[in-house]
C-alpha cells in the first residue's frame, strides 16, 4: 500500500456486491486475503488496520484524489487492478 487512493480501491475491492462478474469476486478474494498479510507486517490486528483503513478511504480529500487519479493510457485496457 503505497497512500490513500490506494487504500480507498482495497476496500471497493472488500466491499465489492456484484456477484455476478466472477473477476469482481476474484479481486474480493485477493482484498480479504491481502488485509490480514498488510496487518501482520506491520504488527496490528485486521480488524484495527480495516478500521483504520476505512477512516482514510473514506476520507474526503481521499475522495478528492480518487475522483481525480487517471490511469495512463498505456495501462488503460481492463488489464489492470486497482488492489
Amino acid at each position: 500500500m503505497r497512500g490513500a487512493v490506494e487504500i480507498k480501491y482495497l476496500l471497493d475491492e472488500l466491499e465489492t456486491e456484484d456477484t455476478a462478474d466472477p473477476s469482481d469476486l476474484a479481486d474480493r478474494e485477493v482484498a480479504k486475503r491481502a488485509l490480514p498479510q498488510i496487518a501482520k507486517a506491520i504488527g496490528q490486528e485486521p480488524e484495527t488496520l480495516l478500521t483504520t483503513f476505512r477512516q482514510i478511504g473514506e476520507d474526503p480529500f481521499t475522495l478528492f484524489l480518487s475522483e481525480i487519479w487517471t490511469v495512463p493510457e498505456i495501462l488503460d485496457d481492463d488489464s489492470t487492478t486497482h488492489a
